[in-house]
């Protein structure tokens, strides 16, 4: 959406979702602004992923679509459309996987993201509300094989029960 989108018109999106309540300053207390940056961004993205679904519908396309933008309860539920949360509950555990990201690629410093931690978490236990709200399934991702394992169950078994309904 950068390449298209003007930052004068959308800057939010110029920001990560960690602090894209910059754009606004102080309107709104810590907590509130922190998730109206996340709630502005995920909004404007909305209209690109709906694209994207539309698209793959019409042409009869697989499609997967990750990241912290997939707000749970923004997106229109088709035939075969699933939704699950993958999720890190233990903070240290939360903390440790920006490292390791790091190790694998110095395109992404632990640093960079652990200066904004408590703003990620807040945007995660949103995430975690929604999901709760809206019956979505949470995976803890402790470890990688372990939660790949699990949502695949977890596809076939929403695909077979869908399938049944028909």
């Amino acid at each position: 959406m950068r390449s298209t989108i003007s930052k004068s018109i959308v800057p939010s999106i110029y920001k990560s979702t960690y602090n894209a309540w910059e754009v606004y300053g102080d309107l709104l207390p810590y907590q509130a602004s922190v998730l109206h940056g996340y709630d502005v961004q995920v909004q404007k993205v909305f209209f690109g992923i709906n694209a994207m679904i539309d698209r793959a519908l019409r042409e009869n396309e697989n499609l997967i679509i990750e990241g912290v933008h997939i707000l749970p309860g923004y997106f229109e539920k088709h035939k075969n459309t699933f939704e699950y949360i993958l999720d890190i509950e233990n903070e240290k555990i939360h903390r440790l996987r920006f490292y390791r990201r790091e190790s694998i690629t110095s395109l992404r410093p632990a640093a960079k993201y652990l200066k904004y931690f408590v703003e990620i978490r807040d945007i995660r236990n949103f995430i975690i509300k929604k999901s709760k709200e809206k019956s979505i399934p949470i995976i803890q991702n402790l470890d990688v094989q372990e939660a790949l394992k699990e949502l695949v169950k977890h596809i076939e078994d929403d695909f077979e029960k869908k399938n049944k309904k028909r």
